[in-house]
């Protein structure tokens, strides 16, 4: 059990060096962030080095759980920590990123849109099999439409999900704003953007 604002690094992490308290509060990382506004994004990166490379789950998880959830620090940190945990499996890896799903799935569905511009929807469809999250993710609808229909149709290349069944449910629960992403994406993939 964690106190207020302090979170745990992922089960099998072995980060119980006094010095890496601090980054478990996400009290601490939102003031720095804060900071980041007021003195220099360069200033409060500084700062952030040692937790990078030596504790980048804890501090995953800090922001994670911090406000402000944006600005050009914050954005930095989650594209670089979520790059790490993403690229490569693990079982480590895979531990961190399921207890990211569970305390913060917009910021990991961000992660998802990072990589598969990256490394590839094939790559995003391993990841969100290997974490167990494949239909939730294609449940993902506000501002990622694109990424949805790439891995709805990767999915169903490896057999992973009935495309036609996923397709008709997508367009009962969906928004108008996702039908016409589909048509769009439709347009572009089977007519070649005509039509």
């Amino acid at each position: 059990e964690t106190a207020p604002g302090r979170v745990k690094g992922a089960e099998g992490a072995d980060r119980t060096e006094q010095e890496h308290v601090v980054w478990g509060s996400s009290a601490v990382v939102e003031r720095l962030l804060l900071l980041s506004d007021v003195e220099g994004q360069d200033v409060v990166s500084s700062l952030l080095a040692s937790p990078l490379s030596s504790c980048p789950e804890l501090l995953l998880f800090s922001l994670a759980q911090s406000r402000p959830s944006w600005g050009p620090l914050y954005n930095m940190l989650v594209s670089n920590l979520l790059g790490r945990f993403l690229q490569v499996s693990t079982p480590h890896g895979m531990a961190v990123l399921q207890r990211l799903w569970t305390a913060n799935r917009s910021m990991l569905v961000q992660g998802l849109v990072e990589l598969s511009q990256k490394a590839g929807v094939g790559r995003v469809l391993e990841v969100a099999q290997e974490l167990g999250v494949l239909l939730e993710v294609l449940t993902v609808q506000h501002s990622y439409h694109n990424l949805v229909l790439d891995l709805a149709v990767a999915a169903a290349h490896s057999n992973a999900i009935p495309f036609a069944n996923w397709a008709n449910k997508a367009a009962e629960d969906g928004t108008d704003a996702f039908a016409m992403a589909a048509v769009a994406f439709l347009r572009e993939r089977v007519y070649g953007g005509g039509g």
